[in-house]
């Protein structure tokens, strides 16, 4: 692996540990359009990660990759269950999050924690109203 990939990876833990660090003493009712933020930027990265073309740690082999989509998927279990009750987890974003999950399983071609994350806090945040996406 590449030294600079090596960074990316290192930075990216460092981030996840600080916003897990936010979201778990941070006053989440004072703090949800920041949240909301930092939720669809960690979303859009996780669906970069997807797309080869998109993805800019391209160097990352399939298990570093994966961690890589686990450690996002961690995090947005984090923001999603701070984030319950807001409008940006509506049925359009709940929607797209859930073909994300999809996507993800589909490329690495099994189920992987960072979508278990994110479905179980989906699961929570949004309790019985989780039944519509259910087919």
């Amino acid at each position: 692996m590449y030294r600079e990939d090596i960074h990316q990876v290192n930075e990216v833990q460092s981030v996840s540990s600080a916003i897990n660090d936010v979201a778990e003493y941070c006053d989440a009712a004072n703090l949800q359009p920041q949240l909301s933020d930092i939720l669809l930027a960690v979303l859009s990265e996780l669906s970069n990660s997807v797309t080869p073309e998109t993805f800019v740690l391209k160097s990352l082999n399939k298990e570093q990759k994966e961690y890589f989509q686990n450690s996002l998927g961690g995090l947005i279990q984090i923001l999603i269950v701070k984030l319950k009750g807001n409008p940006v987890l509506d049925i359009n974003n709940t929607t797209n999050i859930l073909m994300l999950i999809q996507s993800l399983f589909e490329i690495n071609q099994k189920v992987i924690m960072g979508g278990l994350f994110i479905i179980h806090s989906l699961i929570f945040a949004l309790e019985g109203s989780i039944e519509q996406f259910i087919a």
